[in-house]
């Protein structure tokens, strides 16, 4: 496997195959109450000499209030994630464009880790719902549900992949593909909606 470097700011990290463990810290709010405590809690992270390598804002928020991902990056001294499609202004029906502009703009502001929710296709979706929990992923559950009420042949992330791709290299960023078939419990552990998502990762 390549391994493949990313840096921003004071902070550099190595991902891949060979790379060592990091540790990715995640932090968030549903809306703007929650934002001073998280704040504090990077600052504090700021002091520990076992602070975390990555720090994933995973706010569901679309105001215009300054997000938490925008302070982490500030700070130059982590690598720091987002998930594009929690800070979309629809959760249904999200247009390609908007999702772009979206992933364009934290990616130019720093931000050196997305993390995609690509594989929800309708046979899939529907091997899931034979389980007892059909989906645990906030974001997967996102793109399932505009994927399914918008009626289209395809997910936004499918339809937006190859532009996705030519934004991470221009900004020498990281895809992570999120696990939206995650099992929520040993019972519906590796069935077929899991081993489906394999296969379609294979696919690809």
């Amino acid at each position: 496997m390549i391994n493949y470097t990313v840096s921003w700011g004071k902070k550099k990290i190595c991902v891949g195959g060979q790379a060592p463990i990091l540790i990715n810290q995640l932090v968030g709010c549903n809306g703007t109450s929650g934002v001073r405590e998280c704040i504090e809690k990077i600052e504090m992270w700021e002091l520990d000499n076992e602070s975390p390598d990555i720090i994933t804002d995973v706010s569901l928020r679309n105001d215009n209030e300054k997000k938490i991902w925008e302070y982490a990056v500030e700070k130059e001294q982590y690598i720091v994630g987002t998930v594009p499609i929690y800070t979309c202004c629809s959760k249904t029906n999200i247009e390609k464009n908007e999702l772009l502009e979206v992933i364009e703009k934290q990616l130019q502001s720093g931000v050196r880790i997305i993390t995609i929710h690509i594989t929800p296709e309708i046979e899939i979706i529907n091997l899931a719902q034979k389980r007892i929990v059909p989906i645990t992923s906030r974001g997967g559950g996102i793109v399932v549900k505009d994927f399914l009420l918008g009626k289209k042949e395809q997910n936004v992330y499918v339809r937006a992949i190859d532009e996705i791709i030519s934004l991470c290299i221009k900004y020498n960023s990281v895809i992570s593909i999120g696990t939206t078939f995650r099992p929520a419990n040993i019972i519906d552990s590796l069935d077929e909606a899991i081993l489906g998502k394999i296969y379609y990762g294979k696919r690809s």
